[in-house]
């Protein structure tokens, strides 16, 4: 090795810097030359998912001004008005992203493993609750039980997704503002999990989601003026010590669209670096199916809103894998079947998943079902007659139905106690 050369771990790199070598075969990479310039963020986020450390030539250093990396001070381009409309049907063209696929495999039983994602769920909501709290009294925040639980986050999810996936449809007394926020994380990292993403990359993942939402602090204490609550929490977190690029980078980017016609700034394109364009539509997904105020979408008709504002919103290829990675019917989707029966998604077929396992709830007269009965949709394509599939999705509260009252045990979905409590307890207000 030249002895010019220098070993730099990825959150360390900087623009300008002239990488020589990677930690991986150029081969395994998107990277068509062997040795380019950092011209961007989105450089540093890409080497991000796909290196743990890379070597640059410090000789061949371009000197650029720290602003290229992340101008999160400028003003932006445009004043924010929630209630403006924004032009969503402008198309932007952006070359397709190279992701490593099949990186995780699944080692934990989703019924082993929602015990602890549980766990850690309630630790999420606490550390969430303490961020609020601290940025009322102090105006900064306390990174290091968020950076903790994000990474436990990360853990129980790269060992089995469907845990958490389950948590997330269930119904919490909690500020719309704190689920938005966790269920964003989820997803992120689901999505991420499914890429192929680096676990710090994960992790700035989870924890910039869990984050974007503290700016809305000022917004309710009336703090913020004409400001977006982006521009708000970007602040609080400038103020916070050790917080990293990445992290403002999903914090700064995670409402701005392909075709810039989102906020605060108006970025667009291959200038939202590649972990604020997978913020961005996670958010959005969460924000259609647990909406603040308004009617919830149901999680195929989100997916059909992603699909629809391809090229537009979202890139093309993002918006196809994560439909792909949460699937079209995720676990704890309630849906209504043909033979109008109701039931809740309780397992993926990875190989199909237009036809998960589902335990009727619900018979053709919308009562309640008092034996469980699990339904392998897998098992109705093969049938001659009267095939059983999905007619649509509902939003979560169908029915009255609070899926809470579910837990997971063994190879489906059961009862808390007995079944008849359980299915009188299920529809209770």
């Amino acid at each position: 090795m030249a002895i010019s050369q220098q070993k730099v771990f990825t959150q360390d790199l900087e623009v300008g810097m002239f990488v020589c070598n990677l930690d991986r075969p150029w081969c395994e990479t998107p990277f068509s030359i062997q040795g380019f310039y950092i011209e961007n963020a989105s450089d540093v986020t890409k080497l991000s998912g796909l290196c743990n450390h890379v070597y640059v030539d410090i000789l061949r250093a371009r000197i650029v001004d720290e602003k290229t990396v992340i101008d999160i001070n400028t003003k932006p381009k445009k004043r924010w008005n929630g209630d403006e409309k924004r032009n969503t049907h402008r198309e932007l063209f952006i070359p397709s992203y190279h992701f490593t696929r099949n990186t995780y495999p699944v080692v934990s039983a989703a019924d082993q493993e929602i015990r602890h994602a549980q766990k850690i769920q309630n630790e999420v909501y606490g550390s969430i609750e303490t961020l609020m709290k601290s940025v009322g009294s102090s105006g900064c925040v306390d990174m290091t039980k968020t950076r903790q639980t994000a990474k436990k986050m990360v853990d129980s999810i790269v060992r089995n997704p469907d845990a958490f996936v389950w948590l997330s449809r269930l119904k919490m007394n909690k500020s719309h503002s704190y689920s938005q926020s966790v269920n964003a994380s989820i997803w992120a990292i689901v999505f991420g999990r499914h890429l192929g993403l680096k676990k710090k990359s994960l992790e700035a993942l989870a924890t910039g989601l869990l984050l974007a939402k503290i700016g809305k602090i000022n917004s309710i204490e009336g703090l913020s003026g004409e400001r977006s609550y982006v521009e708000e929490s970007i602040d609080i977190l400038k103020r916070t010590p050790g917080i990293s690029k990445s992290i403002l980078l999903v914090v700064a980017y995670h409402q701005e669209r392909l075709n810039g016609s989102g906020f605060p700034r108006g970025i667009s394109g291959e200038d939202i670096p590649i972990l604020g364009r997978i913020a961005s539509l996670v958010n959005f997904y969460e924000e259609r199916i647990n909406p603040e105020s308004g009617s919830a979408l149901s999680p195929s008709e989100a997916m059909a809103q992603i699909y629809k504002y391809r090229n537009r919103l979202f890139q093309q290829d993002l918006g196809e894998e994560f439909i792909k990675a949460i699937g079209v019917y995720p676990v704890g989707t309630i849906v209504e079947l043909t033979n109008n029966e109701v039931g809740i998604v309780m397992e993926q077929n990875e190989e199909k998943k237009l036809h998960p396992k589902i335990m009727m709830l619900l018979n053709q007269k919308k009562s309640i079902i008092r034996r469980k009965r699990v339904l392998n949709l897998c098992d109705e394509i093969y049938k001659d007659e009267n095939p059983v599939s999905i007619r649509r999705t509902l939003p979560v509260g169908s029915f009255d139905m609070d899926i809470s009252k579910l837990c997971h045990a063994g190879h489906g979905w059961k009862p808390l106690s007995t079944l008849s409590q359980w299915c009188g307890s299920l529809f209770e207000a």
